[in-house]
């Protein structure tokens, strides 16, 4: 197979395989009918250009991103506070703490400029969820201190005592 790059010709008719020198001079072009090229429309075209050399990219160093820790601290302990709420006097230190945590959260958020507030969001779920939280401990702890209450008249653990707390009949 022979390409415009080969360097080996194919005999001519009747003749030997040539070699071709790879740094001779092109062959000269053949005469054309129109010896020069029609002006430009523009006395200025663009003419082209060499391609621009490629440059390598500096790295690009952001700030790291800020964080709020108190806000994300509160959304753990007002989500834990939820569930959390079966165990009744557990609960309600950390539905609280979940609360004020979750509103030292938002303040701060808030203190940030607007472009930089990180954490709003979470602060404002461990607000409502410790909210939840504090609220149904609280009934909670108020049902099971009634219920109490109102078999303090029999001696804890007595068979009279379990009848009376669990509503049995008599």
């Amino acid at each position: 197979m022979t390409g415009p790059d080969d360097r080996y010709q194919p005999p001519a008719p009747g003749g030997h395989w040539q070699y071709q020198d790879p740094y001779a001079a092109p062959p000269a072009a053949p005469p054309s009918a129109f010896p020069y090229a029609p002006p430009a429309a523009f006395p200025y075209a663009p003419q082209a250009q060499y391609p621009l050399p490629v440059m390598a990219m500096q790295p690009v160093y952001t700030m790291p991103l800020a964080t709020n820790g108190l806000a994300t601290a509160a959304m753990v302990l007002g989500i834990i506070s939820i569930p959390g709420m079966i165990l009744v006097f557990f609960d309600l230190p950390i539905a609280i703490v979940g609360l004020i945590l979750g509103i030292v959260g938002l303040r701060r958020a808030n203190r940030m400029p607007r472009h930089l507030q990180v954490g709003k969001g979470k602060a404002v779920a461990g607000i409502a969820c410790a909210s939840v939280g504090l609220m149904l401990a609280t009934l909670f702890s108020i049902y099971i201190v009634s219920e109490y209450d109102r078999c303090s008249e029999y001696v804890t653990d007595s068979p009279a005592w379990d009848r009376c707390y669990f509503n049995e009949p008599e």
